[in-house]
């Protein structure tokens, strides 16, 4: 009987602690499961936060670069604007406006008053007076600048006549500046002279119109030749010979009353008073007469 008691409370305490071990268990994984549903939840809230803000961050950088962009251009259009509004300054075929007044409006500078300098145009040739804006800009950059728009010189004029010549000076070193002047002279060279294409080409047709000249004294006086039998050469035809022969003494005789000979100076590799050369004109002028005498043989 003892140790069926012994037996039975050992079994309930046994049974107690199993109990108590499970139920601690199940609360621990049900405290662990709701601490992590909370962890969650936080990273959502955070990441959502984040989100927000960088989307916060993008449309404000956005706004701001569209307001930088909207800026540039107003920039622009008012540039452009002041450009067209002055039309008192020279234009591309006229050059520079230098307006010599025998007096220019006066600014307020402190105590002393200065206006702009006539004198100023002999230093400095590309500059130009705007009567209307009372304000000195730049023929060249103007006119043959890029991407300089912005340029005082080329947008609203200069007007600071205390320190213009310290302003001119600068502007004249700058790189922009000076591919301006190269573009504007090239210009003026194109104009009066035209482009070398053009003047290469017109040399060389004057130069083909002379060489036609010149053969068609060669072939008149082979043709006269020809036509009465006489001999071309000559015994001796070197220049010091006292008679080079009849073709040459021919030459020289037409070439006395012509002068269209006495000024023209043949090229020495087509001057057409070699033998092989009057081979040829010969040769081309009876093909012409064959071929007018079977003409004529035809029509017959």
């Amino acid at each position: 009987m003892f140790s069926f008691v012994f037996k039975y409370c050992i079994y309930n305490a046994f049974t107690e602690d199993e109990k108590q071990s499970g139920g601690g268990g199940a609360g621990e994984d049900a405290g662990g499961q709701s601490g992590q549903s909370e962890d969650v939840e936080e990273r959502d809230r955070q990441e959502t936060g984040e989100r927000h803000e960088d989307s916060t961050e993008t449309d404000m950088s956005v706004e701001e670069d569209t307001g930088q962009t909207q800026g540039a251009r107003r920039k622009t259009i008012q540039t452009e604007n002041a450009v067209r509004d002055v039309s008192d300054l020279g234009q591309k075929c006229d050059g520079p406006n230098q307006v010599k007044l025998s007096e220019y409006p006066q600014q307020r500078f402190r105590v002393r008053k200065r206006s702009f300098s006539a004198n100023w145009f002999s230093h400095f040739p590309w500059l130009e007076y705007s009567v209307s804006k009372d304000a000195a800009f730049c023929f060249s950059c103007r006119m043959f600048g890029r991407n300089i728009r912005h340029d005082n010189f080329v947008s609203t004029g200069v007007s600071n006549w205390k320190k213009a010549l310290d302003i001119f000076k600068e502007h004249e070193k700058t790189p922009a500046h000076r591919s301006s002047m190269i573009g504007w002279h090239s210009f003026k060279s194109c104009t009066s002279h035209g482009i070398v294409a053009e003047q290469l080409h017109s040399a060389h047709e004057a130069e083909i119109i002379e060489r036609r000249k010149y053969l068609t004294r060669i072939v008149a006086v082979i043709k006269f030749l020809v036509k009465q039998g006489i001999p071309f050469r000559g015994h001796n035809e070197a220049i010091s010979s006292n008679n080079q022969g009849n073709f040459p003494e021919c030459v020289n005789l037409v070439k006395e009353f012509d002068p269209f000979l006495q000024s023209y100076t043949a090229p020495s590799h087509s001057t057409y008073l070699s033998p092989s050369s009057q081979n040829e004109i010969i040769e081309c002028c009876a093909e012409e007469v064959s071929v007018s005498i079977a003409s004529e043989i035809k029509r017959a």
